[in-house]
This record gives C-alpha cells, structure tokens and sequence, in this order.
C-alpha cells in the first residue's frame, strides 16, 4: 500500500499471481488502515500456502512462509513450493543461468573482492537500481529504483483531474543474507521539465532529439545511455521507458534523537537514512517511515556535511553517527539559480540553513552539480559539476557561506562521480562528442565515458588530475570509491566501476603505473551479469561492496583478508563490523501539522502578496536572507542563517547542581530566589569600572553570559552532541599535565645554548636526546637501571678494568665492544652533572638566587653508538631503521631484555677471567660463581605440554628468565568482568593455553595444554606490560579501570609458591571506610597431581633453592606516552617517560658530591687569574652555596619515605607514587614495571677511581711528559658525520626535521699553553660508519680515517675518551673556543671550573657569540680557517686570544677593548673580509 493518501483497498495489493504476493505499506500522519483487515488478508493468505513478503515500518522484519520455497539468488520473490522449478515466477528481463556461484575466501588472494551469496532483485518493482548504499553500523542495504507507474491515480491540488501516480521505491535488505526487512514508495517523480533539465545538463541534448534526426546523426553506441528515458521521450517520437529519474542518493546514519525503549528499559541507537531526488529530500528509518522531507526540486547528489570527530580516526561508522547537517546539490528549479543547499537533519521539515548558486563561467545558471563528497579529514567539500570543473569548498563556514576554495578543470564534457580520502581525490566524467548530421550540416553533444580515472592531490590542485587508465572494453569507468591498500607502502586503492552494459570492475592503485608495474597494483573482473546488463550504482564500506544493475538485480562482495589488512596498517578491522538488523520500533505517528496546500488560495504562485499565508510564501522554494554586492541586492548570494552550522537548539536543559538547589529552596511554583554564591557566580568579577550598578544593567549580559549558562544548564543537551565524540580536536593535550610535556631543543642544535635547568627541579639530570635521534627510547631504559643500586654500583666498578681491557682489544680487532664499560662512562657522567649543579657561573643579572642548583642534561652518544654497531641488536632488529623493528612504543620491553642478559654476560665474563662460564674455570669444579644480575632478577620457570587425553607423556623443561610478560588471552575471551591487576599477575606467573598439537601416539593433532609456571621468585621483579602501542588497543582497557579501592596497579603485592607450584597473590588494598589495610588474595585453579609430580621433578633438577615468597614493592616504572593518543596509529611523537622511587642514598651521595665541589672551588685561589667559567663567582656565593647544601643535607636525614621523581627527557620533576601509578588517563600506557623486595634495598658505593693506564701516553711519539693537576691545555676537536638528517617539506613549505643527522669525533689536539708544544694530534676512527667527511670544516679526508693509507696517529673512539677523561680527572684547565660542543661530542663532563672558553670571555651579556676567525683577524692582526679547519691551529689561536685577555685584564682595558669588537662586527655585519678594508 503505497498511497500517501487513499485508504488501503484488499484488491489493490494482490497480484494476478494468487500465490505470489508482496505487501508494502507506509505510516503517514492522515493514513487510516483498518489493520484487523489487513491482518485478515494476512492470515487467509498464509492458509493457502502463498509466500508473502511483510516489510514495513512498525512491524518488524520481515517474515516469510517457512514452507515456501526460495529460489537461490533471489531473496526477495517467495515462490509457490507446488510449482516446478522451471515455472516459478521471476522479474522480466531476469535469465537464469548466467549467475556464478558464490565463492569462499580461502580461494581468493587478499585485497580481492568475492562474491560471498548469489544475486538478488530487491523490491522496487523491477525497476534499475538507481541508488545503493551500505548501512556502516547496521547489516542493512538501501536500495533504490528508477520510477514505475503505481497503477493508480492521485488527486493534486491545482490540478483539475487526477494523475497517475509515478513513484520511486526504496527497500531495506539485509547484507548478510539479502532477505527483505521493509520497502515503500519514497518519492514521487519530478516535474517533466526538471527532470529534462537535468538530463539535458548532464548527457547533452541528444534525447530531446527526435528519432529521425537521432538515426540521420548517427549517435555510436558507445555513448552512455542511462537506463530511463526523460518524460518528454514519447512526444519527439522515441520509444519510452518504463522508468524515469528516481532516487539518486542515500546516505545512512544513526542518532539517538528518536530513542526507542525496548522492554528491558535499555537506550538504543536509531538508524536513518536521508534520500535525495529529483523531487524531494526526505529522511526515513529503516524501516521506511518518514520522518521528514524537503521540497526542494533538482537535486540528484548529496554528502554529508563535515563533523567533530574523535581522535580515534575518523571512519564510515564514526561519518555516520556524528552527522547532523546534509549538502545537496544539483540543477536550480527556481528564477535564483540555486543549486546547492546545506540541510539540519534534525529539524522537522530539513531546515535550509544555507545555500549558493554555483555557476559555469559564461553565467549559464542551468548547470547541475552532479556529485558530491566529503573530504571529512580537512573538512572540504568537493563538488563535481557537469561543466566538467571541480570545485572545493570550505566546510568549516570560516567565511559565513560555501566559501568557494579551489576550482579546477577536471573532464570535459562534465564529472560524473567524485571519491575523496585523505589528501587525495578521484573523479570519473564524460566527453562531449559531436557527430554531425550530413544532411543539415548541425552536429548534437552527446555523453561518452571518459576512458581515465583522473586523480587528484588537493594540496597540488595546480598540477591537475593524474590519469589512470581503465582496462574495460566495454567503455570507460563510471563510479569510483576508495578501499584500504594492500599493505603500508600503498594507503589507498581505488574501485572503479563501468557504466556501460557488460562493463566490469577495477582495483586500481593511485600512481602505480609510475612505479613501472602497473599490472602487478591493477585487477580487473567481469560481475556475474547478463551482456545486456550494467552497473547503475555502487557502495562500498569496509570490506562489503554492493553492486546494482540495470535489470534490478543486486549483487553483494566481500573483500578477502580485510581483517589482516587492517591489521597491518594499525588499525582495527573490528571498528566496522556491523549490529545486527533488530525489527523497527513503533513509533507514535507525528502531530498534527499544517501542509502548505491547505492555506492555498487562488492567488497566482508568481507574484508575492501581502499575506502571511498566501500561495507565494507558501509555494517558494526554501531561501535565506541575501547579502548585498556593492551596495545592491545580490539575488544569487546566500549566506547561512548562523555562521556556526551546528549550533544547538533552543531548548534548554536545567543542570543537575541547579535542580539540587532548586529541591533545596522554597518556591511558590513558579519563581525561586537563588543565592548567586550557591550558584558559584561572581556578579561582580571583570567589572571594569569596579560599579555593581553597571555590571547589573544589562540583564540579558547575565541571563545569557558563560558563567551563568555554564553554571545553569546542562551543556551535553543537544541530542546531537551525544554522538559527537571528542568535540575538542586537541582535547589529549588540554589535559596533559605540565610535567608530562616536554621542552625539546629545536632539531639540529645540539651544541647551542638551551637552558634546560628551567626544565628541572631535583639534583638528578634529564637527557637531551629528542626522538628525533636514532635509537632514543634507549634513553628512558639507561635511566631506569641507573637507579637499581646493584646495576648501577657494577657499572661504576666495571669503569676500572677498562684500561687494561682496551689495551687488550687494541691487539684483537675483532674483540667486541663492551657496554658495561660504556654504561659506567655514562653513570660517571650523570654522576659528575649532578655533583658540580651548584658550581655553576654566576646567574646573569642580580635578581637570580646564587644558590639555585642547575643541573644539565647527559648525551649517551657513546653507548649508542657501541649499541648500533652490536651484530647482535641488528639480528634482535632492536635500531629504529631496522624494518622488522618492534612497534616503537614496546621497543624498550625488547632492549630491555637484551641489555640484561649482555651486561650479565659481560660482567660474568670479566668475573671469569673472559670464560663467560657460570663455573669456575678450574677443571671438575663445581662450584659456580655468582652472576649479578641473574641473582638479582632472574627466576626459574617451567614449561610443560600435555595432551588432555593422556595418549602422549608431558614433556617439561625448565627456563631462566629475566622478565616476565604479562598475558591477556584469558581475560580478553572472557565474559567475565575485567580482572584485577593481581589476578593478571596471577595467570602470568602460572599460565596455560590450549592449542592443537601433533601426537605421535595417536597419529593426529590433538587438544595440548602448554604450561608456564615459576618456580622461584627474583630479588627484583620485571615485568614487561605488553599492551603500549596500536597493537595494545584490546589490552589497555584492564589498565584503565579503577578497583575502587585504588589504583589497578597496587603499590605493595606478595607472591607466594605453596608445596603443590600454585601461584598466590596478593595485594595491600586500604579500606575507605577505616584507616586499616587488608591483604586481598588471588589464586588460580588448582594444579591437577600430574602436573604437580612433574613440576616437583623438574624443577628439582636445578639444584637451586629460590625464593617461594616474597613482598614487593613498587620501585620503578615505564611508561609510554602517547600524546596523540585519540588520533589512532602509531604516533609519531610520543616519547617514553620513568618513573623512580629515588633511594636517600642517592640523593645524600649527589648533595655530599656538591658539598666536596664546592669547597675546592671556594679553596681554588688561582680561579680569577685563570678565566675559568667560575670567574665571576665570589667567595661569599660559595659560601651561600655551601650552608645551602648543608642545610638539605641535615633535612635529608629527618626524611624517612623516600623521593619520586619523574624522568621525562630533560623535564624532571619531583612526583608522587600515585603519579606513577596513575594509567587511567587516555595518554599513558605501561611497558616495564620494576618490583623489589621489601627490606633488600643496596646502598650506592662511592664512585671508586679509574687508573686509566699510562700506556695509552707511552704510545703518543709527541709526549715526553704528562700533564698534571692545575696545567693549562688549548683543545680542539674536529667532527665527521655518521648519520645523514632526514627531514621532509610540508605543503606550507617549511621544513620539518624526521631524524636529525648525528656526528662523531674525526681528530682531537691538544697543545701546552705554557710552551706552546703540541702534545696530542689523534685522528679517531668512529665506531660508525662515516658518511660525510666535513673536509671544508673539519680538514678530514677519507684517506686520514683509513687504517691503511693513513699517514696519522689513529685511534679508537674510546681511546680518545680514556685520554680526555684522564686529563679531566688530573685537573687539568682546558683552553678552548666552543668547548661545550667539542665536549659534548666526545661525550664527557668537565667541570665549569676547568673550562675557560674563549666564546664565553669574549662575550658581552645578552649579545650574540662571536666567532674564533673574526676575534683572530681583530685582536691579532691575521687571518684563518681560509680553506679548511684544522684543530691544531684553532686551539693554538684559542690559546692566543686567552694571552689576550690576560693581557688587556691586567691592562685595565678589556671592556672597552670588548666595546670597540661588538661596535666593529656590527659595522661590517661580523664579516672578516670587511675587516681588511
């Protein structure tokens, strides 16, 4: 029953097939339905064995006569089971026979799309498919037809007799199983003339032709020819069609503005559907009830308009529940020329809210904007338009109208289909061709596919459209749409469909064929389709791809391996499954309403007139308010009626603090008097003239300001703010705490002056290594074993036997290189930062506190560099350009166990004398020598298979591990609630999975349970957290949960192993209603006495008895943070953060160290003379500093908890245990978390000396001497280039640095300042390979580095280190120009007061540095550097211009000397050529 209007008639809905029968009805406000008739008709027809067909909006889905019988391929048509097979009913112009069977996914390749069920005819009268679309969050397909004559008539008003009834049908079919769930009539047809003109616009002007002159034209048959004919067809002589112009566009989504209630009580989700035709725009659910319409004549396109998203990733699904406002587009109907209009689809008649005329250049207002599409990623609209241009709008209303962006030539006789995603689009369109008729010498346009995909990059418009070439014989491509790439080197490819008959599909990938292979990225198929059939309409959505035809069939695809692909791409494939199709919910027809055609009078319809209700204000299409255009009224300028398109409703919701206050006050029933301080509201705050008389005049500045709107209503009441998650794009970095974000330096300036002690509060340093380096998520795992006192007390110890170890290595070239030497260099290196914080130069200005600590970063340059070249991390694939790296946020989990089992090698190899054996080196010893880090972390497991039925006998081993993972399978199959941390703890000491396993015992696979189950506990518990990253989405939720008592992850646990190898623990949980803590106990299921007596006997093979319980406690943790964390992916910016349970030991060593320092500054008398960076320190700053250190000293010792501190790069800031506890916030996710036994701790041991042996002198020919405590020495170092920047250029042209380029000490001299000799001229070999020698600024050739051809004194890398740090260690004063850079590239501290820079004492306050050559050319009369840089010069010209200073110092003239320098470089723009003139 299809009629808006008549009462249903029993005769009009049966078919002349008797048993065949399909019912369809729609709801309307006016309709009356006799239903006991109606379910009369029902029964009576069911009784005769008749399959019928039920879809509508308030019955729920569909019901079919289970006895009928189904023909395969055609779900819709129910068919008498009495009948043949070869007799039963089927549409016209539908053959059996051709259709191919549906095939499995096994038998296809990914990325390759299937057809998983046979076609089917929807019900829409057999008309073509003129629009399809998939539901992305229901298993529901729409499906639309061309329109069909009714068989009945309709009385229009205006019109003296009736008219038949032309209609569009739209049907709602399940994806899955393509079974009816409703269908309706949707739309009427379109006036004749409109629908003229939009074929007119589009395919040219040949089917107003009559059909002689269309034979004597001879249009070709490769010209499109849709399958419906205009109106007008029959009155120039050509045979009409059945069907004309319908439904052109159905977009789904879903809201929870029209809520149904089911039984239960519970909310769910309604889905829409809004449909756009030549007649009409109207929105209908599901089940086809409508809920709103538009009259609005001519549109045949529509997208919906650009959203707030979360920043998850925006998808089909995320697109469909955050719609709220609709573009449609098309020809212009009305004297304006409007063609494209935005729509609220939430209003009840889909308010205009804006609109414009979008016209061709020469003014021809008849064009029709053909397609449309949302680039919802940069918010842009993009409108195809049959002039053959494409053009951009802006979708965020910045200029209060459809702000038109870009416009570009695209296909010349029009656009057709338009697909968008990310920053690329892709068009299909026409050519205009013009046969010429011989006999009258006219030529006519005709329509004819374009034979290219064109694509286009949006941020290089300018450039045009790419061709793609389209493999079809059977004309050119017609419908376009994205889908997902094969893997991470290809992002998108693009589905392009043929509209021609026999046409088929193509995967084709963008700009593969610049690749040189373009068979290998393109596929194309033939659809299982009759020679005369072809696609009409096309929808894909994730992996399901919907085809319609011209002969009314659909045919439903799938694509294989979606998931996986997904899933290499980091993403989840789970986002966009659907929900099942739940029959629709009744809804209470609308209110009565007022239609237009009843305040109708006899007034004409083109002339306004006075009356409110008269036919013009009526009848006129929907306009807002036009703008004026130099002063005069601009008729085809529109703007919106808000420049906020999403700006909520009127009604307002009353919060729920003012209905408490409200319950809480006396009121007579209608007014209430409120205290403004119980509202929170100050009425007189930011009154600028201070009068609460003028704050109070205006009273709607009070009703309708912030602070009472915000105070009194409920901002979340927009029903469409519910389906918009994340409404702050940048909402992550609003609520990331200060301390959690970092100060980087800028990229590529590592050796300028950055002040990082701003950055940090304690008396530990951070480290400046940005991820823009290589390899620094080593970084955050340094500092974790830093703070271990049992690792961190072995590396110091490891430093005294590297002397001797290097010499040995020097002898064997293959010898490997050692971390634990490098490890004790960098704890060295934190170590001395810390101890000289407050020997630092004196603060600029007067207002600075000379007792304020300033502590610097570290660089572990050195120990990355040995790391990088290890064979062994290239094998682990542990360096960020390995291509089987793990996923950077749980790269420190593998490096981390790594680096424990090589530093326990190391050190148990220089325990054994090299051996690396765990017993003795004395033959027949049995006595095995302690290995520190295996006694200190490592515990013994057992693994164990068995097969559940007993036919094969467990096998078991037992393991040594050094950290333990923890294991989610169990929970994430659950049904369960989420576990507590202590019950995830639980399963990973003692878990057990089940799996399929060959038995040779029975000769096939059978159900085996592998078992891991400690045996013993460690002194320090790892424990890698596996869930950071993209990988970890369906782990993280178990971190973000609270157990209401708490934390999830408690602070204090017990783990204990009873006789029989279960695994009990437990965690403190404090009570919230008493001050008292319980211990709370977690056990698995017993161990069956199979697994016990196994157990029992392997474990017994180790001869070791560990630990069987043991309290922990919370020492350290690392986390990752994931400052992006809505946006989904990878982020690229993320960094991993420590935190630290800082033992007092620690801090007591770092304050006793200043203390020491500071007293040998204050004793050092020579200071002054020398120019050191402590020159401007005086005696009564020292002593401040001193009294300061001693008064935190003796608060230390009153202190008994001790200090958190959080290590975030060079940010480090004092916290607390629940900071590092705290995993509930979106932007933090756990990688490795440290336990330690209560009562263990290890007290740090004094740094102990290193005797760097003198051999490493003796070998230098330029030595007699050695340099000793209080020596003056001029350095200088000169670099090379081991790694290249990698930077890119954004579409604004700047530059953005990816990874920076890294250097390495190339040649390192020293000369006496007293002599003038030069006593070290070394060349280094880097461990890395070189890739830029920097000949032009370091004088280094290639052949200088080379072992073979050099003519220098080569040595190591960590040879160049040992001789540095043994001059710093002797106290002797470096004389340099930029020592902090040199320095730093070698990678070692040396105190401010050994350091007398020359860049610094030539310096005036807030000026700019100036450079050795200009200060060499002005102060001493001569030039250098002129082609190359060479070392042994710039120190000696360091040593000179320090003679210098001495000199005007003692002359009195060093300021003005200094003056008259700064006065000259500005006059010659510090350029030393101009200095000779």
């Amino acid at each position: 029953i299809s009629s808006f209007h008549d009462p249903p008639h029993p005769s009009s809905i049966i078919n002349k097939a008797p048993h065949i029968v399909s019912i369809v009805y729609t709801t309307h406000a006016r309709l009356t339905v006799d239903w006991k008739h109606l379910i009369f008709l029902i029964l009576a027809m069911s009784n005769h064995n008749a399959g019928y067909g039920l879809g509508g909006m308030n019955s729920g889905a569909a019901e079919f006569n289970p006895n009928s019988y189904a023909y395969p391929g055609y779900g819709m048509y129910n068919c008498d089971s009495q009948q043949p097979h070869d007799q039963q009913y089927l549409p016209d112009g539908i053959g059996g026979g051709y259709y191919e069977p549906t095939q499995s996914e096994d038998n296809v390749p990914d990325g390759t799309f299937y057809p998983f069920m046979p076609p089917y005819v929807p019900h829409i009268q057999s008309s073509p498919v003129s629009a399809i679309a998939i539901d992305p969050v229901a298993d529901a397909t729409y499906v639309a037809g061309h329109t069909i004559l009714l068989h009945r008539k309709r009385h229009h008003v205006g019109y003296p007799t009736p008219a038949e009834q032309r209609s569009s049908m739209l049907a709602t079919h399940m994806f899955s199983l393509g079974t009816l769930y409703s269908a309706c009539a949707a739309h009427p047809e379109a006036r004749k003339e409109v629908l003229d003109n939009i074929l007119t616009s589009i395919y040219g002007n040949s089917y107003k032709t009559s059909s002689a002159n269309r034979t004597q034209i001879k249009i070709p048959n490769h010209a499109y020819l849709p399958p419906y004919d205009p109106p007008s067809a029959s009155e120039i002589g050509i045979m009409a069609k059945r069907h004309h112009l319908g439904v052109t566009k159905i977009l789904p989504f879903t809201s929870k503005v029209a809520s149904a209630v089911h039984e239960t009580g519970e909310e769910r989700t309604e889905g829409y559907h809004c449909n756009i035709s030549p007649s009409a725009v109207r929105v209908h659910t599901r089940g086809g009830l409508q809920v709103s319409s538009s009259k609005i004549l001519g549109m045949v396109s529509g997208t919906f308009h650009p959203g707030i998203y979360s920043q998850q990733g925006i998808d089909d699904k995320m697109i469909s529940s955050c719609a709220s406002h609709v573009t449609v587009g098309g020809v212009s109907a009305n004297r304006s020329g409007t063609n494209l209009y935005c729509m609220d689809l939430y209003s009840s008649s889909l308010k205009v809210v804006a609109s414009h005329a979008v016209r061709s250049d020469n003014g021809y207002n008849k064009m029709c904007v053909s397609n449309l599409a949302t680039n919802h990623e940069t918010t842009n609209i993009i409108a195809g338009c049959s002039d053959g241009t494409l053009r951009i709008f802006d979708g965020s209303w910045r200029g209060g109208n459809y702000m038109e962006c870009a416009k570009v030539s695209a296909h010349g006789g029009g656009v057709v289909q338009i697909a968008t995603s990310g920053n690329l689009i892709c068009t299909t369109g026409f050519s205009s061709r013009s046969p010429v008729n011989y006999s009258t010498g006219s030529s006519q346009l005709y329509a004819f596919p374009d034979e290219h995909v064109l694509v286009f990059d949006i941020r290089y418009l300018g450039r045009g459209g790419i061709a793609h070439p389209f493999s079809g014989l059977k004309g050119g491509p017609r419908f376009v749409s994205f889908v997902p790439g094969l893997d991470d080197t290809v992002e998108h490819r693009i589905l392009a469909c043929s509209g021609q008959a026999g046409g088929g599909v193509q995967m084709i990938t963008p700009f593969g064929s610049l690749s040189g292979n373009p068979s290998a990225a393109n596929d194309y198929f033939n659809p299982a389709m009759d020679p005369s059939e072809a696609i009409t309409a096309v929808s894909c959505i994730g992996k399901n791809l919907a085809i319609g035809t011209s002969h009314g069939n659909v045919i439903h695809y799938c694509m294989s391996g979606y998931e996986q692909i997904m899933a290499n791409k980091g993403k989840s494939a789970t986002a966009m499954s659907t929900e099942a199709l739940d029959p629709p919910t009744f809804l209470e027809p609308p209110p009565l309403s007022i239609e237009p055609h009843l305040l109708q009078g006899s007034a004409s319809h083109d002339a306004p007139s006075n009356s409110v209700f008269n036919p013009y204000v009526m009848c006129k299409d929907p306009m807002v308010t036009p703008t004026t255009v130099n002063g005069e009224w601009n008729p085809y300028s529109f703007g919106p009626l808000s420049k906020n398109v999403c700006n909520p409703g009127g009604k307002k919701v009353l919060s729920e603090n003012l209905k408490q206050i409200l319950a809480n006050t006396s009121y007579d029933g209608y007014t209430a008097s409120i205290q403004s301080s119980n509202l929170g509201i100050n009425l007189l705050k930011n009154n600028p003239t201070g009068s609460s008389k003028d704050e109070l005049m205006n009273a709607n500045k009070f009703l309708h300001g912030k602070p009472f709107v915000n105070v009194c209503y409920d901002a979340d009441s927009d029903p469409r703010k519910n389906n918009k998650k994340g409404d702050d794009r940048d909402s992550i970095g609003k609520i990331i705490p200060e301390r959690y974000r970092t100060k980087d330096r800028p990229a590529n300036s590592m050796f300028t002056i950055f002040d990082f002690a701003a950055l940090n509060d304690t008396v530990f340093p951070g480290y400046d290594y940005p991820p823009t380096m290589s390899n620094s998520y080593v970084c955050s795992v340094l500092v974790l074993l830093y703070f271990v006192p049992e690792i961190h007390n072995a590396m110091l110890e490891s430093q005294q036997r590297i002397g001797s170890v290097e010499m040995k290595a020097k002898k064997n070239t293959k010898s490997a290189p050692l971390l634990t030497g490098e490890l004790g260099f960098l704890f060295h290196q934190i170590n001395s930062i810390s101890a000289h914080a407050m020997c630092h130069p004196k603060p600029p200005g007067t207002s600075e506190d000379p007792c304020q600590p300033i502590v610097g970063t570290f660089v572990p340059s050195n120990f990355l560099s040995n790391f990088a070249t290890m064979q062994e991390a290239v094998s682990l694939a542990l360096l960020d350009d390995s291509p089987a790296a793990a996923e950077m946020a749980r790269r420190p989990e593998a490096f981390y166990r790594f680096l424990l089992h090589h530093l326990d090698r190391e050190l148990s190899a220089n325990y054994d004398g090299g051996k690396g054996s765990r017993q003795s080196s004395k033959r027949g010893s049995k006595t095995k020598q302690p290995r520190m880090i295996d006694s200190l972390q490592g515990l013994d497991s057992v693994s164990m298979n068995q097969f559940v039925t007993g036919s094969g006998p467990p096998s078991a081993n037992l393991n040594r591990t050094y950290t333990v993972e923890l294991s989610y399978e169990a929970f994430q199959t659950s049904s369960d609630e989420s576990p507590d941390f202590m019950h995830l703890l639980q399963y990973s000491l003692s878990k057990h999975v089940r799996l399929r396993a060959w038995c040779e015992a029975t000769k096939k696979f059978e159900t085996v349970v592998q078992r891991k189950i400690i045996t013993t506990l460690p002194k320090i518990l790892s424990l890698s957290c596996a869930c950071a990253g993209a990988h970890g989405e369906d782990k993280l939720p178990f971190w973000r949960k609270s157990n209401g008592l708490g934390h999830w992850v408690p602070a204090m646990i017990e783990i204990e192993i009873d006789d029989n190898g279960n695994v009990i623990t437990r965690q403190l949980v404090h009570m919230p209603d008493s001050s008292e803590s319980v211990w709370q106990e977690y056990r698995g299921k017993p161990l069956p006495d199979s697994v016990v007596a196994t157990l029992n006997e392997t474990s017994g093979v180790s001869g070791e008895v560990g630990t069987r319980s043991a309290r922990y406690r919370i020492d350290l943790v690392l986390t990752y943070l994931n400052e992006h964390a809505n946006e989904g992916g990878e982020s690229t910016a993320g960094r991993h953060i420590v935190h630290t349970r800082v033992p007092s030991s620690y801090k007591k060593r770092a304050l006793c160290s200043q203390l020491e320092k500071l007293r040998q500054c204050a004793a050092d008398s020579d200071r002054v003379r020398k120019l050191t960076l402590l020159r401007d320190v005086a005696i009564e700053d020292f002593e401040k500093r001193i009294h300061f250190v001693e008064e935190q000293i003796k608060e230390l010792e009153t202190i008994k908890e001790d200090e958190w501190v959080l290590f975030n790069g060079p940010n480090v800031s004092s916290t607390t245990i629940d900071d590092a506890l705290a995993f509930h916030v979106p932007f933090k996710e756990p990688c490795i978390i440290l336990f330690r036994q209560v009562e263990t701790d290890t007290d740090i041991i004094p740094e102990p000396k290193v005797d760097i042996s003198d051999l490493f002198w003796n070998e230098s020919p330029l030595l007699p001497d050695l340099p000793r405590d209080g020596d003056s020495l001029a350095f200088d170092a000169e670099f090379v280039q081991v790694e290249n920047e990698s930077s890119v250029l954004t579409s604004t042209g700047s530059k953005v640095v990816i990874r920076e380029g890294r250097h390495a000490v190339g040649r390192i001299s020293l000369l006496d300042c007293e002599s003038g000799r030069e006593l070290v001229d070394d060349h280094v070999i880097p461990r890395e390979p070189v890739v830029d020698f920097l000949t032009r600024f370091s004088g280094i050739t290639p052949s200088d580095l080379n072992p073979k051809t050099s003519r220098h004194h080569l040595i190591s890398a960590r040879s160049a280190y040992l001789k540095m740090r043994y001059l710093v260690d002797r106290g002797c004063k470096f004389v340099g120009h930029g020592l902090q850079n040199d320095f730093r590239t070698v990678n070692l501290f040396v105190p401010p007061c050994q350091i007398i820079d020359t860049v610094d004492i030539f310096r005036m306050e807030n000026r700019r540095f100036i450079s050795l050559r200009f200060l060499v050319n002005y102060l001493l009369q001569r030039d250098m550097q002129v082609e190359i840089h060479d070392s042994i010069e710039d120190s000696r010209a360091a040593n000179e211009l320090y003679l210098k200073a001495l000199e005007l110092k003692d002359k009195g003239t060093f300021e003005e000397t200094l003056r008259q320098i700064y006065e000259r470089g500005q006059q010659t723009d510090w350029k030393v050529a101009e200095l000779t003139r």
